[in-house]
């Protein structure tokens, strides 16, 4: 009988003990889940903003890319309608002055055109586009105009010579510098396009 009451006590002591001891493991058990879930939160958040933040990035690059394009595309078509002009009247037709265009007053397009979808970056500009030519207020061809960009000054008539005389009707090479300047995604811009136009 002492046998029988013995093994009774040691399973009822067990069997007090067991459920404390499962509540404390329990208990312990949602600790662990509770922190694990908290890190499993922080790494989707840090996921989700670098996930965010690479979108947001890739958004900018392809808006500046497809600004980018419209202004090289503007610039080489203004290139290709320079080359399309009769040499002679070039500097006239580009240049700001309306009123010694070759065709009349105000029928040139001027050293100022607009390109679709670019705000000009200049404040109160008509466009964004520019065009540039070696020449003075009255439109004559100049060797000693300043355009680094394009190398001027330098000899037009090819005389070896850069003097200060107009050389509209004896040039034998123009360069000309296409300009476009905007604001865009990222800031103010700006690209150009040049050639040599030859008579």
């Amino acid at each position: 009988m002492a046998e029988v009451a013995v093994k009774s006590a040691g399973c009822a002591g067990r069997g007090l003990s067991s459920p404390r001891r499962r509540a404390r493991g329990l208990a312990g058990q949602r600790g662990v889940t509770l922190v694990e879930a908290m890190i499993a939160v922080a790494i989707l958040a840090a996921g989700a903003i670098t996930a965010m933040s690479l979108i947001v990035s890739a958004l900018r690059l392809d808006m500046t890319n497809r600004e980018t394009r419209a202004a090289f595309d503007a610039a080489r078509a203004q290139i290709e309608r320079l080359r399309a002009e009769p040499f002679d009247r070039i500097p006239l037709m580009y240049d700001a002055d309306p009123a010694n265009d070759p065709d009349g007053a105000g029928t040139a397009p001027g050293n100022v055109f607009a390109v679709d979808g670019l705000t000009p970056s200049a404040s109160g500009a008509t466009g964004a586009g520019e065009v540039l030519v070696p020449a003075d207020g009255a439109g004559a061809i100049r060797e000693d105009s300043v355009i680094p960009e394009i190398g001027m000054p330098r000899d037009l008539d090819g005389d070896n010579v850069v003097d200060s005389l107009g050389h509209t009707h004896d040039a034998i090479a123009l360069p000309v510098l296409v300009r476009v300047r905007w604001t865009g995604g990222v800031g103010a811009r700006e690209i150009f396009v040049s050639a040599v136009l030859h008579r």
